[in-house]
C-alpha cells in the first residue's frame, strides 16, 4: 500500500496534550508535482486566472492616485491652488477603470456562455 491510502490529518489518534512527531505529518508525492492535469492547457485557456474584483480593484487606483497626488503636493512639484481640480482626478481614473474592468468580465462571460 502506498503513503495516500494511510493518510490522516495532522494530530488524528494523539491525546490532545501531546505534541506531533514527524508520523503525523503527510509529505506530498514527489512525482505528482510533475504532472499536469489532463485536459487543454493552451493560450486559450483561462481556468487558471484569478477574477477580478471590481471593487477591490477601484480603490486601489483610487488610493494611489491620491497617494500620487499627496507625493507631487509635499514634493512641490504642483501648487497648493492646484488641489482643487487634482483632488477629483484619481476618482475619475479609478470609476474608469472599474468600468473597463466590469465592461471586459461582461464580454468575457458572454462569450463563453452558450447562446
Amino acid at each position: 500500500m502506498n503513503d495516500q491510502q494511510h493518510t490522516q490529518p495532522i494530530g488524528a489518534g494523539q491525546a490532545p496534550d501531546s505534541e506531533p512527531n514527524e508520523s503525523t505529518y503527510v509529505l506530498p508525492d514527489p512525482q505528482a508535482a510533475d504532472t499536469l492535469p489532463s485536459g487543454d492547457s493552451g493560450p486559450d485557456d483561462d481556468s487558471w486566472r484569478h477574477p477580478v474584483n471590481t471593487g477591490h480593484l477601484v480603490m486601489g487606483v483610487a488610493f494611489a492616485g491620491i497617494l500620487l497626488v499627496w507625493a507631487l503636493l509635499v514634493g512641490d512639484v504642483v501648487e497648493w491652488s492646484d488641489v482643487r481640480w487634482l483632488l477629483p482626478l484619481p476618482w475619475v481614473v479609478a470609476g474608469a477603470v472599474g468600468l473597463a474592468a466590469a465592461t471586459h468580465t461582461s464580454l468575457r462571460s458572454r462569450r463563453r456562455s452558450p447562446a
